[in-house]
C-alpha cells in the first residue's frame, strides 16, 4: 500500500486468517513536497508505484522497489522536478499501468499534462522514458491486456460459431451476435 511516507506490505496469514503489516518492508518513497501515492502495481519483483494521489507541489515520481530488498528504490521523475510555471499542482489520482509482457509502465499527470511510457529494467529496476505524449490530458486509469489476454480476445472473436449456427442451436432464444 503507498502510505503517507512509506509503502507498506501487507500479508495473509491463511492459518490466523488474519492481515498483518510486514514492517521489515517499509521503504520511504516520497520527495520533499510529494504526497502519497496510489495503489502499488506489480511489475516482475518490482512494485510499481507513483506519488502525489493528491495535489503535490513538486512533479510526481515514479517509483520502483525491489520485492525482496526494499533498499532497492529507484525513481523517474518524467516530468522534472520543479512545476512549469503557471501550473498550480501536479496530481495522479490514478495508478500507473504495468505491461509485464513488456515491462513497460504507462503514467499520467493531470495538472503537468503528458502521458509517459517507461521502460523498467527488471535487473537493476532502472527506468528510462520509452515515449512520451505531451498532448494526451487525462486523469483516468490506463486498462492494459497481456499478450494472453489479446490472445483470448483473440481466439474468441474469431472462433465464435456464425449467428446462423447458434440460432439454430438454440431455437426460440433469438440471434446471438457475435
Amino acid at each position: 500500500m503507498a502510505g503517507d511516507s512509506t509503502l507498506q506490505r501487507v500479508t495473509w496469514d491463511p492459518t490466523s486468517q488474519k492481515l498483518s503489516i510486514n514492517t521489515s518492508w517499509a521503504p520511504a518513497y516520497l520527495l520533499p513536497g510529494q504526497q502519497g501515492g496510489t495503489a502499488p502495481a506489480l511489475l516482475g519483483n518490482w512494485v510499481i508505484t507513483n506519488t502525489n494521489a493528491s495535489p503535490g507541489t513538486v512533479p510526481i515520481s515514479i517509483v520502483a522497489v525491489n520485492q525482496d530488498d526494499p533498499s532497492k528504490l529507484v525513481r523517474i521523475n518524467p516530468w522534472g522536478t520543479t512545476l512549469p510555471q503557471g501550473v498550480p499542482a501536479s496530481e495522479k489520482p490514478a495508478s500507473v499501468g504495468v505491461d509485464p509482457d513488456t515491462n513497460m509502465i504507462y503514467a499520467q499527470d493531470w495538472f503537468v499534462r503528458a502521458v509517459y511510457t517507461i521502460k523498467l529494467d527488471q535487473q537493476t529496476g532502472a527506468m528510462n522514458i520509452a515515449w512520451s505524449r505531451p498532448d494526451w490530458i487525462t486523469s483516468d486509469y490506463f486498462s492494459l491486456k497481456t499478450k494472453l489476454e489479446r490472445f483470448q480476445s483473440d481466439w474468441e472473436r474469431f472462433s465464435r460459431p456464425p449467428v446462423s449456427s447458434v440460432t439454430k442451436a438454440h431455437p426460440g432464444r433469438g440471434a446471438c451476435s457475435p
